[in-house]
């Protein structure tokens, strides 16, 4: 179909949010509009890693703004309590933890570390990313994701390798946690969710 116009909604299957596309042909005559609700195709899918599937799907190149598309609805981002004090010394939005968690499902990566640990700059009042702020994001994709740590590239320029071990051995313990797990740990304030 050329000369599509097309708008993104969010709609739910089996309990669970994903993204459709409404597509309307412009080459219908006006009386008779041909409409159809498209599955995104891409990462919304399920087909994480296909990248000639997420290319090809409408709603990754209708969707414009700062999300390719709306992944990060079904994910649950977390903030663990000593990177949320850290977090708000510098100004860091929840707004901008979403957006680097879909930037990672969307295949933006800085660095993939290993264990389900990455590395993500996240840019700050203007600065660019070459000056932004590290942060340690412990990662599911189309699951969970937590932030551990931040850093500014001042501070130091990496983890050490003791800290990504621990790092490692901190995603297999949360991701392994159940929701009741999870729930005591936010009641306890150890754990924030990014809403």
């Amino acid at each position: 179909m050329s000369n599509r116009t097309g708008e993104a909604d969010l709609t739910a299957k089996n309990g669970r949010a994903r993204t459709a596309l409404s597509v309307r042909s412009t080459e219908a005559s006006n009386s008779e509009e041909s409409c159809a609700v498209i599955p995104h195709a891409g990462v919304c899918g399920g087909q994480s890693g296909n990248w000639l599937s997420y290319l090809a799907c409408p709603a990754t190149w209708l969707n414009t703004g700062v999300y390719l598309c709306n992944c990060y609805n079904r994910m649950r981002i977390f903030k663990y309590k000593t990177f949320e004090k850290w977090a708000r010394k510098q100004g860091m939005s929840n707004a901008d933890l979403k957006k680097a968690v879909n930037e990672i499902q969307n295949g933006l990566i800085d660095t993939k570390l290993g264990g389900d640990v990455y590395k993500k700059r996240i840019e700050l009042h203007g600065k660019g990313k070459r000056n932004s702020h590290r942060t340690i994001i412990l990662m599911k994709i189309q699951d969970k994701a937590i932030f551990v740590h931040g850093f500014a590239k001042g501070e130091k320029s990496n983890i050490t390798r003791n800290e990504l071990e621990g790092f490692k051995i901190m995603a297999n313990a949360f991701f392994n946690l159940n929701d009741e797990q999870i729930k005591i740990l936010i009641d306890k304030q150890n754990l924030m969710e990014v809403l």
